[in-house]
């Protein structure tokens, strides 16, 4: 509708803004960008701090009785902000134990040896002067086997 309206010489005149030549070299620059330079890095968390890496493994590694709770709280009161789960995924990718070894008894072994001890409660009481009201101190011992 619009080319009848317009001869053709008049029509090539208002189209072609620029030439050809200069949109094929365009493409081909914008090609060569896209598969030449290296991936940039735009979404996603950012990459931990190098030294908050080194400090992490090195407290692990010196204090290997730590767990990645305690790790976290030495960085934490050294000023490096850092989570607990970055600990504990710093420390796995190292292939550290994030959680110390524990020689003591299991939970349920502990339970248990808590449960068979027996409370025992005392109730005393001192008198000092006749005049003075007395004083009373109770005490709570337990009997049996204990975890120590």
């Amino acid at each position: 509708m619009l080319a009848g309206a317009l001869d053709r010489r008049r029509l090539a005149e208002v189209f072609l803004i620029v030439r050809p030549e200069t949109v094929l070299g365009w493409h081909r620059r914008l090609v060569n960008r896209h598969w030449t330079r290296p991936p940039t890095r735009t979404t996603g968390r950012p990459l931990i701090d190098p030294e908050n890496r080194k400090l992490t493994i090195r407290l692990a590694t010196e204090n290997s009785d730590w767990g990645y709770r305690r790790v976290h709280g030495e960085l934490a009161r050294l000023g490096h902000p850092i989570a607990a789960s970055t600990v504990w995924n710093i420390l796995r990718a190292e292939g550290i134990d994030p959680a110390a070894d524990r020689t003591g008894p299991t939970w349920i072994e502990f339970i248990r040896s808590q449960a068979t001890s027996q409370p025992e409660s005392t109730t005393t009481h001192a008198s000092t002067l006749p005049d003075v009201p007395r004083d009373y101190a109770s005490t709570l011992q337990t009997t049996g086997p204990t975890y120590r």
